[in-house]
């Protein structure tokens, strides 16, 4: 009998532990909210210095450098919102004139070569930073004109009927020079001769007229 007695009161302590296991207190975990227990704040979203902005590359981290560098006493707000805009367009401009090169080079992908041949051939990219040495760059190719061999012409007929023509001219041109000049007294002599034939051609003019008059004279009577 003590041992039947022991057996149950085992079994009733293992029944209380796992009933209360089993249901644990809800309303130990409830929060009442009231005067005392505010409404919990909820976070705000973060808006950036580069959200506001409107760029692209991080404004705080570029401010990070310029207070590091020890450029100035006093770094602004605005300065590196400024230093951020000019970089963004600057690395804007030079991908823009890398990806053409790619496309005339018939690649898929903007490799170092590419940038070098963007760079070197904008005037302005050029001064700005043109000395910068870019790893696998290359070089722009360029043979100097002295090394290039001669290039004979031939001449075409169009060439050849004009040089014909000049030479047709230069013969003309030697010719009249070539002729003597007159004199002032053959000059005079021809002169003379024009002169008397002109007198000549009037005498016979008068001649003819006196011919016809008399002719008229006669057959009038």
């Amino acid at each position: 009998m003590a041992k039947t007695k022991s057996s149950q009161a085992s079994t009733t302590k293992v029944d209380s532990k796992a009933s209360t296991r089993a249901t644990p207190d809800i309303t130990a975990n409830v929060e009442v909210f009231g005067s005392n227990n505010p409404l919990p704040k909820l976070k705000k979203s973060k808006t950036t210095k580069t959200m506001k902005s409107g760029l692209t590359l991080p404004v705080s981290r570029i401010q990070r450098y310029l207070k590091k560098g020890n450029y100035a006493n006093r770094v602004g707000a605005g300065a590196a919102v400024y230093l951020t805009a000019v970089l963004e367009y600057l690395v804007a401009e030079v991908l823009e004139l890398a990806g053409n090169a790619m496309k005339d080079s018939n690649k898929q992908r903007i490799i170092p070569r590419h940038l070098c041949l963007a760079i070197k051939n904008d005037i302005e990219l050029n001064e700005l930073i043109g000395n910068a040495c870019i790893s696998q760059g290359g070089v722009i190719p360029h043979i100097n004109p002295v090394l290039l061999p001669i290039k004979t012409k031939r001449k075409s007929d169009v060439d050849i009927v004009k040089a014909l023509q000049e030479a047709k001219l230069a013969a003309k041109k030697s010719k009249e020079v070539a002729k003597p000049k007159k004199t002032k007294k053959e000059a005079a002599k021809k002169a003379k001769q024009e002169v008397a034939a002109e007198v000549s051609k009037d005498s016979e003019v008068d001649e003819d007229a006196e011919a016809s008059s008399t002719k008229d004279e006669i057959l009038s009577d």
